[in-house]
This record gives structure tokens, sequence and C-alpha cells, in this order.
């Protein structure tokens, strides 16, 4: 994936809904210049939470046309004890979400309205 400065990161991705509901579950920490990319059909209204994510995050939620919808900044962990009701919620419309860690939407300057360019498995189909 490419931001607006120029920066390239490595991105996985999540593409199945099992792959959606594991995401970052149980990671500790998270390499540099790396992210993981959700993947969904088409635009709709997505919520994410950090059930049995161990490390803050930020939230980038992305449109069919590839530019930045929300950045959520710093969104708190959970731990093994968290009350369900307590885990971090977060939503917003988008077809993708790239989840960084914590920190990092801010070091690659990104804002809502940026353009990011990265291609999926879905991408190639389209004429």
């Amino acid at each position: 994936m490419t931001f607006p400065s120029g920066k390239t990161i490595r991105v996985e991705l999540a593409v199945t809904p099992q792959e959606h509901q594991i995401g970052l579950m149980f990671r500790t920490s998270l390499p540099k210049d790396y992210g993981m990319l959700f993947v969904f059909p088409g635009r709709q209204r997505l919520q994410f939470w950090m059930k049995n994510t161990w490390t803050d995050l930020d939230m980038i939620f992305i449109g069919e046309d590839k530019r930045i919808t929300a950045i959520y900044r710093n969104v708190p962990r959970s731990f093994p004890e968290t009350p369900e009701a307590a885990v971090a919620r977060r939503s917003a419309d988008g077809q993708y979400v790239l989840e960084l860690a914590a920190g990092e939407s801010v070091k690659y300057r990104l804002k809502r309205g940026d353009k990011l360019n990265f291609q999926t498995d879905a991408d190639s189909r389209k004429p």
C-alpha cells in the first residue's frame, strides 16, 4: 500500500468472514511499516472492535474510491479480563479498513479524504 506521501508499507489482507473476525487478535506487536487491510464486497456501515486485540491501533476506514472516510487514532487495546461491554468499538462507512499500530496514521500524515494506492484480488477482476 502506498500513501499520498509516497511511503509504502506491507499489508496483510483479511478477505473472508473468518479472517475479518480474527483480524489482529492475540498479537502483542506489529512489524514496522505494516498493517492489515480488511476487504469487503462493497461500501457499507462497518463496525470494528478490539476484542482480544492486545495492541493499541489506528483504524482507517476507506471508501470504494480508496479515499479515507474516517480515522480513529489510538484505539485502546483490550486485555483478557476486559469485560465485553468495555471493549473499544469504532464504526464508519467504507469498503476497506486499514489497521495500523497506534500513532502510525499521524506518522504517515494520513487525513480524511486522502487517496491510498493499493490493489486487491477483487480489483484485478474489474474490467
